[in-house]
Order: structure tokens, then sequence, then C-alpha cells
């Protein structure tokens, strides 16, 4: 044994061993290289080791990473912003990414042998949408009286109206979006935006946000697959009026506008890019609430013909934009904290709210998407969508094979969204919901030294708390279920019952003067008599996004179901064009949002 173990033997041995290894190694990259159907052993994605999985694994982990909330911190003067960099237009080319990496080290011995070996890093394609990001930065040093924007404009039919601002102090919002592509998705937790020195506006600058140039719809096809291209009217503004303006040393003044007319619109392509309606839903609204109905027709107006090619996504705030008064929305009833007040833009969740549904039933991939705070009567209890300009969008990805176009309109108190494409199967859609609690809402007294002894006064009707969950089952033709979502539990917090009265005693102990020391009587849910409508019951806090289906999550992320079919109360069971009427009346409510 000793004379075995000598140096030289160990070195023999030690190399063999080496050479059995690389060997090995070797064996496996040429594997890896020509036959295996998985991603090659060693390349990891942004540090995380994705080596080894199937391609449906692959594209989980990316639904899992697009999905999470990144928000970012951002250092400006002496405040900072909290910047929602989802919201904000940033997200990663999901089809780009898999393919970087299911061809990494394929049909390549070396690559694959050296990712085996030492590990290959690929880096996620990231998309970005500078418009967008520069909009919601904007709002939100607006929000911060931190405004950048060297003039102001508003236009109304052909004819800008500019204004000029003076002592503007502006910030390098190029460099801080360039710094975060450099680091996305792997963000740093604060960035800075850096102050400049602002000079007057150029008519270069003025032209670059407000004209739109002119677009004709087309169809296009690439790989096999068909695509449209929307058609854009478009604006220009009258360069030798802004150039003479400027010259004057005006500072606030009117520019005419051309309107570019397109040659070829979207609706003539309607026959060959969108020849079946995929689905269809309504809600109603109160036309006699003339501000809110405004807000609504306006978001519909905005929404009607958008068109999404296979994989797009749509995002509200992005197609709605910003809702202020020069984007024309007007002040109506939304919910704050624990009251009913006026904002800009009230009733537009009512919009965002019918489209959540009809994607649903056209069998599309949700997104992101958050239930209200409170119930509403337009919706059903966990088929709702809030939105909040720069913080919560809904998002919805035309996860078909064809081109698809919505149609929103808003008639006669009737809101309604179309789907239209091409009817890819026989499919059917049932969307189920399953009460899980409620939380009766409150009794808030206020007084009132203007009522009778004994009288009182209902300010606001209020609400019980809700929790529900929501589940979307479909179909094949003959009725077999193919699958079973879970889009997950939505929680509404209770809303307070407001009544006015001139008992103290009620005011400040709930409990009315005249009673009897050491009795507490319970106050009625309804003191009027039952004239309060009866509204839906659940319970409290917003959902978070629903998630891609197979994958696990705690409750707040829900992931898409595939056992046993769960007990629930049905909404009507919908085929390829599904119409949905919702109870009438109450405002959208949504805590500190738009109703």
């Amino acid at each position: 044994m000793q004379k075995f173990l000598t140096s030289k033997n160990l070195i023999i041995a030690v190399a063999l061993l080496l050479a059995a290894l690389v060997l090995m190694a070797s064996g496996l990259a040429y594997y890896d290289a020509y036959h295996s159907a998985k991603v090659t052993s060693g390349v990891e994605l942004n540090s995380v080791i994705v080596g080894g999985k199937t391609e449906e694994e692959l594209s989980l982990l990316l639904d899992l990473e697009i999905s999470k909330p990144k928000i970012i911190q951002v250092a400006v003067s002496d405040q900072t912003l909290e910047l929602d960099l989802n919201s904000a237009g940033f997200s990663i080319d999901k089809e780009q990414t898999m393919e970087t990496i299911r061809n990494t080290g394929k049909n390549n011995f070396w690559a694959a042998l050296k990712a085996r070996l030492f590990r290959t890093p690929v880096t996620a394609t990231v998309v970005s949408d500078p418009e967008m990001f520069t909009t919601v930065l904007e709002t939100l040093l607006t929000e911060k009286n931190l405004n950048t924007r060297k003039f102001d404009y508003t236009i109304e039919e052909q004819v800008a109206t500019i204004a000029l601002k003076s002592d503007v102090i502006s910030y390098d919002s190029k460099k801080l979006y360039d710094d975060i592509i450099a680091t996305y998705p792997e963000l740093s937790p604060t960035y800075t935006m850096e102050q400049m020195t602002s000079a007057p506006p150029k008519p270069e600058e003025i032209k670059a946000v407000i004209n739109v140039p002119v677009m004709d719809a087309r169809i296009e096809k690439q790989d096999g697959k068909t695509r449209v291209i929307p058609h854009q009217v478009g604006l220009a503004v009258d360069e030798e009026v802004l150039l003479a303006k400027l010259n004057a040393g005006e500072t606030e003044f009117q520019v005419p506008l051309t309107v570019l007319k397109p040659k070829v619109y979207t609706d003539d392509l309607a026959d060959d890019a969108f020849p079946n309606r995929l689905a269809t839903f309504t809600t109603h609204y109160k036309e006699a609430e003339v501000s809110r109905s405004a807000n609504v027709k306006l978001a519909a107006k905005k929404v009607n013909g958008t068109v999404l090619n296979p994989g797009d996504i749509f995002s509200f705030n992005k197609v709605v934009g910003k809702r202020s008064y020069e984007n024309g929305f007007k002040d109506a009833k939304i919910f704050l904290s624990d009251k009913v007040v006026d904002g800009t833009g009230g009733g537009i969740c009512q919009v965002s709210s019918t489209i959540y549904p009809a994607a649903l039933y056209a069998d599309l991939k949700i997104v992101e998407r958050r239930n209200h705070n409170f119930v509403v009567s337009y919706a059903k209890a966990g088929i709702d969508a809030t939105v909040v300009y720069g913080s919560i969008d809904f998002k919805f990805q035309n996860s078909l094979e064809n081109p698809i176009r919505i149609k929103a309109s808003a008639v006669n108190g009737n809101m309604t969204v179309e789907i239209w494409g091409t009817k890819e199967n026989n499919n059917t859609v049932e969307l189920t919901t399953e009460h899980l609690g409620t939380t009766p809402r409150g009794i808030k007294y206020v007084y009132n030294e203007a009522l009778q002894p004994g009288e009182e006064k209902v300010t606001q009707s209020g609400y019980d708390g809700v929790k529900a969950r929501a589940y979307r089952i479909v179909r094949d033709a003959n009725g077999n279920k193919i699958r079973t979502d879970n889009l997950g539990v939505s929680n509404y917090v209770p809303l307070v019952k407001m009544v006015e009265t001139s008992d103290k005693g009620l005011v400040e102990t709930g409990i009315p003067t005249e009673a009897i020391p050491g009795e507490t009587p319970v106050p009625s849910d309804n003191p009027d008599g039952g004239s309060e409508p009866s509204v839906p019951t659940e319970s409290s806090a917003p959902t978070a996004t629903p998630i891609p289906e197979g994958s696990a999550a705690p409750e707040a992320t829900p992931t898409p179901i595939t056992t046993a079919e769960p007990v629930v109360t049905p909404l009507p069971v919908v085929t390829s064009a599904p119409v949905e009427t919702i109870s009438p009346e109450t405002p959208s409510n949504n805590e500190d949002s738009t109703l």
C-alpha cells in the first residue's frame, strides 16, 4: 500500500480523475448542445440559475419576474419620489429573453461545455416606454411641486395654446432613465435626479411634444403571424407662427395646428383583421350624474379602437392617460378614506371594470389587476378592476395568435366593451365567484344642531366589507373542463354609514342620551326603516396581480388551479360573444382613487 501511495501514483490518480470528470462534463455538454430540450446547464439569468429548466418552468420564472413589484426611491432636491417602474413603462421582453436563453449553448459544444464548467450569464432583454416614463415622472414631480416642463399647453380643435414658464428648475430625467435601463431588473434601492440649468424652450422642443406623426393602418405578416399596425391621426404645429412668437419674446400665445389624416383607417381593416366578436360585457351608469358620465364617456373614447397584436400588453393608464382638467376630465365623486368627495376623473374605474371581465371572457391573460377598496354595485365582488394614475394600473396581454381590437362605448347609461379578433377555438368561458366572508359596516354619528330632537339624517349609506374569490373556468366545445384559473381573493373594506343627529350622546358614545343607564342599545344597520339599497357583502384590503398558471404563491398573489371544481355562485356561461349586465347606481369607489 505504501508503495502504491507514491507521489507519482497520486499524480497519475488525480490526472485520471480529472480526465474522467472532463470526459463526463464533455458528454453532458454534448447532450446539452445537441439533444436536450432543457436550458443548457450552467446558464444563469440575472444571477439566478436557469440551467436545466424546461420551457414551461422558464416561462413561469419570467412571468413571476415580470409581475414582481419594482418600486424605487428617487432623490430629487431635498425630496424623495417613489417610482413604480411597472407603471412607468419598464418590463422584460419575455419572448426575446426566452429565445436568448434557449439558444445559449445549443448546437455549440464548446459553449455548452463552458457554461457547464464556468456558468454563462444571460441578461434579460428590457423593454421600456420613454414617453410613459416621462409622463409618470412628471406627474410625481408635479405632486411634489417640482415641475420640470418648460411650458404648458392645451389643444382645442386646431389650435395649441402655449404658456412658457419662468424660473423653471429642471432635472435630468434622461440620465435617470439611462441609469435605470443600465441596472434593470436588478435595481438599486435609490437613484438620484440631478439638477440642470434650464434655458427657454426651443421650437424643436415644443414641436417634439405637440406634433404627432400621421400613420396609415396596415396589416403585416411575419413568421407566419399577422400583425395590425393601427392608424394614427397626425398633428403639426405651424412652424413659422411658432418661431415668430418665440422670437418676439411672447410668453403666452396660440399656434395653429394642421390635422394630418391617414389614408387608411383601422376600421378599414376590420373585416380582414378582426372578423369575429370574441367577447362583450356591459355595465350601467347614471346619465343624470353629468360629470361622472362625461368621464366614463371620455375614457371609453380613449380606449375605443385600441389594437393589440399577439403578445402586446394593454395598459389602462397608458391608453387613458393622466386624469386632469387639461385632458378633459371633470370632477366627480370618489372615495377618500371613509368619505365621498369630488376628485378629477371620478368614474373611470367603471371603464376598467368593464374591460376586465370582457378580457376574461375572451380568455386573455391578465397581467395586473387590483380590486377596489370598497364594493361597487356595477361589478360583482371579485370581478372589478381599480386604477390610479401613476400607481395602480390594469393590464392584460393579447395571449392569442392573432391581433385583437377593443371597441368601447358609453351611450345612454350603458358602458359596453367588445373584443374583436379571430376565433381560434370553440371554447366557452364561465366566470364564478365564491363568497368568503362579510364585515358589517359601522355607524358614525355626526352632530348637527339644526336637526330636531330625535331626528336623524343619513348622509352616507356605506357598504359592508366583502371577501370573495373569483374563478375562470374554460371548457371545450363538448363541455369538458380544460382548466380552472384562480383569479385571486378580492378583499373590500367596510365603508362606514354616516348619520347626522342632534343627540350629542350618540356622537360621543354611540348611546342615545335618554338611554337607561347600564343598557347599551345596538344601533340598527338601517334606522330609517329599510329605505337603503342592499349591496353585496364581503371583506377587506386590495388584491395583488394574478400570476401565470401552475405557480405557487401566497394568497395575496393568486395562482390558477386545476384541482376539483370549487363550490361557487355561477355567473352566466358565455360563449364567443358574452353579454353581461350589472346593477346600476352606485359609483365606483377606491380609497384615494377615482370611482
